[in-house]
């Protein structure tokens, strides 16, 4: 029996916000948590292609976003916001402080 096809399921304005009030920013755990779901919220990310981002996939002066091998195996390239860009400049500085040998965003 053929699987009907399903459009993903968007969260709402009020859903969005308490997901992203949740992490306590101080702290570098729930700091690059928050900025995980920021990124999959902003790009239109799939968890597994959030979190398999290395840091040499993002062009920190153009905002260009590489995702590779994502869903069916096919890179793709996306353009970040400005206000998300500099966030993510903000935490590979914190990132380079904290975890400088880490391979992944």
């Amino acid at each position: 029996m053929a699987r009907p096809d399903q459009l993903p399921k968007v969260l709402t304005e009020p859903e969005t916000t308490s997901l992203l009030e949740q992490p306590n920013q101080r702290y570098y755990g729930p700091h690059r948590d928050y900025l995980y779901m920021r990124v999959m919220l902003k790009a239109g990310l799939r968890a597994s292609e959030a979190t398999s981002l290395r840091k040499e996939h993002l062009d920190l002066m153009s905002g260009k976003l590489m995702v590779r091998e994502g869903k069916g195996a096919k890179d793709r390239t996306l353009w970040i916001g400005e206000d998300m860009l500099e966030e993510l400049r903000g935490w590979m500085d914190r990132r380079k402080a904290t975890a400088p040998g880490a391979d992944y965003l």
